[in-house]
């Protein structure tokens, strides 16, 4: 069976589609495709580095793209590319009697440009991040009821007569400096009790 789908596949390809301020398409193989309306242009890129999670999903994939006429490279210090989004797709041509039949596109991967790299005058590198990693991050900064600022440093922006600060709201609002409280002061008040998310408690509309 595999052998007679083989004699169906015509060719196979990737799509490239960079979501810059312009977006370009691109494809792997030697002639244009045109997709979703859309019409991809040939170029040179393979794929490297597959990074996969636990669960062997794809964390993330880096993109070498050849660089020999240096547009690419052109392309990416112009702007600044990191967080735009890329999306791939894998495509095969089946032919049917020896003629063209079909074309079925099938998106493979979708994710944020999290780098980029000029290797000499021969390749650039893109780096793409699967967006629910992010998810896996922790954060640098806890939720605290009390400011986190340095009294009357660069985020607190107090030039006032007060020397100290208990780092507390009243005390802000006392010194007229509630707009700069980098607080959660409601914490306090959502310790040990239930949030509803939704219109009605249990969820329902």
């Amino acid at each position: 069976m595999v052998a007679e789908l083989e004699k169906e596949i015509l060719a196979s390809f990737f799509l490239l589609e960079l979501e810059f301020t312009t977006t370009y398409y691109y494809t792997d193989r030697d002639i244009p495709v045109h997709y979703d309306g859309h019409h991809y242009e040939p170029l040179g890129f393979s794929f490297t580095d597959i990074a996969y999670s636990g669960s062997m999903a794809v964390d993330s994939v880096t993109v070498d793209i050849v660089n020999l006429d240096r547009v690419f490279s052109g392309i990416i210090l112009n702007e600044d590319v990191r967080n735009k989004t890329a999306n791939i797709h894998f495509g095969v041509t089946l032919r049917t009697n020896g003629r063209i039949s079909s074309t079925i596109v099938e998106p493979v991967f979708v994710g944020k440009i999290a780098g980029w790299k000029i290797e000499g005058d021969k390749k650039c590198s893109l780096t793409i991040a699967n967006e629910m990693i992010l998810w896996n991050k922790k954060t640098l900064r806890t939720h605290p009821a009390n400011c986190p600022w340095t009294f009357k440093g660069t985020e607190c922006a107090y030039a006032g007569a007060v020397t100290t600060c208990d780092k507390s709201w009243d005390a802000c609002v006392a010194m007229v400096n509630e707009a700069n409280y980098g607080g959660f002061r409601w914490i306090p008040k959502l310790v040990d009790k239930e949030t509803w998310w939704g219109k009605t408690q249990g969820g329902k509309d």
